[in-house]
């Protein structure tokens, strides 16, 4: 079974811990204002074919998944997860905080199947009542194996 636990419970590839080891008395003001940074910002701006964007930093999963999520949706819409999933056992809270319910569908082996899916959303849109409840408005993956 595949555990979405945390992205923070293992540790950091030797290359990593080297070249901060090789960084680590460089002064440098931080908060995404530094050399390493922007030339980060360029890299992500030119694999995104994207000049002129604003990039942004966060400091982990919970913050970028919150504003994704909440940037993606409108109002009345939740995010489908697996009952497993990340967003659905670890940070609900963080997600419904801004009003935006996380929808639970069973899972296999962690997975959201795609019958299932399926099934979930013709429910939906088969209740009379729809209208008065959370729209489904995005799926969320735990694992690119999802």
């Amino acid at each position: 079974m595949l555990s979405f636990e945390s992205d923070y419970t293992e540790g950091a590839h030797e290359q990593i811990l080297q070249r901060l080891i090789e960084t680590n008395m460089e002064k440098m003001s931080g908060y995404g204002k530094d050399r390493y940074c922007d030339r980060a910002k360029e890299k992500i701006r030119t694999l995104c074919k994207c000049p002129e964007a604003d990039i942004y930093f966060l400091i982990g999963g919970t913050q970028a998944n919150q504003i994704i999520i909440d940037a993606m949706l409108k109002q009345y819409e939740g995010v489908i997860a697996a009952d497993t999933g990340h967003v659905s056992t670890h940070e609900a809270g963080a997600i419904e905080y801004t009003g935006h319910k996380v929808l639970t569908v069973p899972h296999s082996n962690g997975k959201i199947q795609a019958d299932v899916l399926r099934d979930y959303l013709k429910n939906f849109y088969g209740d009379a009542n729809h209208e008065h409840m959370v729209f489904p408005g995005m799926v969320y993956i735990s694992h690119p194996t999802e």
